[in-house]
């Protein structure tokens, strides 16, 4: 059989054909824009914190932020000074000056912390406190403490450590005001029953009527009993306030924190609120039907962070708990963070930033993760710091060990 063309359909001519090309061409220049990934993070300088950061790693205070200087420790030796403070320049990262007049020498200061107000850093090993002006980059004060504790604390101009004394038997907090050496007793204890006292993480807030309280967790030991109390010293008044024994646990380094007339704290796998004024329980949460394994999270290690209604607690595990300050509830639970365990913690316009090893950015109101920890552990290696941020300049401090960074953040962030 023949086939007949039909010839009854229209003929296309070819200025149809190119205007139907321009048109299609036209269209493909106005599809929507393929989603961006987020913008790297810009290295604005780094500076070895370490001889040679392929070979050395260095525990290192976090950051401190202080007239157009950066400043950071290391335990080796920089430029010819032995385990020097190092101060840098916040604009490029060279060395403006370094010291390490330490009281104690420098080698046993490997198990330093830090403080900072003012003019003043104050830097505590288990032997000593060694306080530095900054302004003029030279000692202000130093003393030898025995049996001192490896943390101090800064609070409306006085620093504040803890002191084991009488064998394995008292406990005390002591306190200096910063700007000179004057040490003064707050508060001592010595046991009386089997329980081997150690006081630490200390908080501090005010009650209405404008007493400064401390607080904090006395953590107790005996064979295979634990036991934590929580004390409140009243420093106005001079007087003990309350004593809480609730806790048969123990209690772990994480500070107390006080806020609205209330403690927050964390005592191994439970977080609580007492009344500021009182010592009496308002709250608890053992964590329950929230994450996998609540013991091994080591919660009462982690972080803390209070909003004004909601309590923020990361432990050892993926999770971020999120709970309503008001009654401890559940608010939400984020599964999707690295796992690691460090108190490091910066809010900045409404998000937090954690430093969990890798740096983790949250969205504070829904506790979403907002980066990917992943790709900042392949340009910065293991965070060992705090995240300190210049909000002005909208950049980021923070260092892993070996290396000092200095990052913007991101306008889209």
């Amino acid at each position: 059989m023949k086939l007949i063309p039909n010839n009854n359909y229209p003929r296309i001519s070819p200025l149809f054909l190119v205007l139907l090309c321009l048109l299609l061409v036209n269209c493909k220049d106005k599809e929507p824009p393929k989603p961006q990934s987020k913008p790297a993070y810009e290295i604005l300088w780094q500076r070895p914190i370490v001889p040679d950061p392929e070979l050395y790693f260095s525990i290192s205070i976090n950051p401190v932020l202080y007239k157009g200087m950066v400043i950071v420790s290391s335990e080796y030796t920089m430029e010819g000074v032995e385990s020097p403070i190092m101060f840098l320049d916040t604009a490029d990262g060279h060395i403006i000056d370094l010291w390490s007049d330490y009281i104690d020498g420098a080698v046993p200061y490997l198990e330093e912390s830090s403080s900072f107000q003012g003019d003043y850093l104050v830097l505590n090993n288990l032997r000593s406190v060694d306080c530095i002006n900054l302004e003029t980059r030279s000692r202000q004060w130093a003393t030898l403490i025995s049996r001192n504790s490896a943390h101090n604390y800064i609070y409306k101009g006085y620093v504040y450590t803890t002191i084991g004394f009488n064998g394995e038997d008292g406990a005390a907090v002591l306190r200096s005001p910063l700007d000179h050496e004057d040490w003064q007793t707050v508060y001592s204890f010595i046991r009386t029953d089997e329980y081997d006292p150690f006081f630490s993480a200390l908080g501090f807030g005010e009650t209405e009527d404008g007493h400064d309280i401390v607080v904090w967790k006395n953590r107790s030991s005996y064979t295979n009993k634990n036991q934590t109390d929580i004390f409140a010293y009243d420093l106005t008044a001079d007087s003990l306030l309350w004593r809480n024994r609730d806790f048969n646990v123990f209690g772990g380094i994480l500070p107390l924190q006080v806020d609205n007339q209330r403690v927050y704290g964390a005592v191994e796998r439970r977080v609580f609120c007492l009344d500021l004024m009182t010592g009496d329980s308002i709250w608890t949460n053992d964590f329950s039907g929230i994450i996998a394994q609540p013991r091994l999270s080591n919660f009462d290690q982690g972080m803390m962070y209070l909003s004004d209604y909601k309590v923020y607690l990361k432990g050892g595990g993926p999770e971020l708990v999120i709970l309503h300050k008001s009654d401890g509830s559940l608010f939400r639970s984020n599964n999707e963070l690295p796992r690691g365990i460090e108190d490091r913690v910066t809010y900045f316009e409404g998000k937090l930033f954690i430093s969990t090893q890798e740096l983790v950015i949250v969205d504070l109101l829904t506790g979403d993760l907002l980066n990917d920890p992943n790709d900042m552990l392949s340009t910065f290696g293991y965070i060992q710091s705090r995240i300190v941020i210049d909000p002005d300049r909208r950049v980021m401090y923070f260092h892993n060990g070996r290396t000092l960074f200095c990052v913007k953040i991101p306008e889209d962030l």
